[in-house]
């Protein structure tokens, strides 16, 4: 019977906050293909030794907080399937959307992705139509023909 009035003083010392959890939603994919066209100086020459997306390739909507003041952090990072070390995947932010709040971070250089999650960019508030731009860099004839594959994880965090 103790631990029973415990646990009601327990639930009485702190406010009531809405449970509800922030969302994102992803628009948007990229796939490239590398061939003869794209030697830099003809035969006998490297590749391009990077690509880029457009820059509304990828949209993303984060959603459903509580007030446009809610703080969150959105971080990223990419699992391979097939990748070549020597290729390097970046990402930069090329809007702030639209929507209540703002948004800050990520549009100045690209992020060049990683197998850990790191801090892409933050804001307040429900935004849309996030525009997000890829660049593949690090390509060369060195690396072996084959098709590469990596999904990228987006996470946002309600931040206090």
């Amino acid at each position: 019977m103790r631990a029973r009035y415990v646990f009601l003083l327990v639930l009485l010392l702190f406010p009531f906050y809405p449970l509800s959890a922030i969302t994102i939603s992803l628009s948007g994919s990229w796939s490239l293909s590398i061939d003869s066209s794209d030697v830099s100086s003809g035969a006998g020459g490297d590749l391009n030794s990077q690509y880029q997306s457009n820059a509304d390739q990828v949209s993303l909507d984060i959603g459903d907080l509580i007030d446009s003041g809610d703080a969150w952090e959105l971080q990223v990072h990419k699992e391979d399937l097939l990748w070549h070390s020597d290729m390097i995947l970046g990402l930069l932010r090329t809007s702030g959307g639209s929507g209540a709040g703002t948004i800050s971070g990520g549009d100045s250089l690209f992020l060049e992705l990683t197998a850990t999650d790191q801090y892409f960019f933050d804001g307040t508030g429900d935004r849309s139509l996030i525009d997000i731009q890829l660049r593949l860099s690090g390509i060369s004839v060195v690396i072996p023909a084959d098709t590469y594959s990596t999904t990228i994880y987006f996470t946002v965090i309600d931040t206090p």
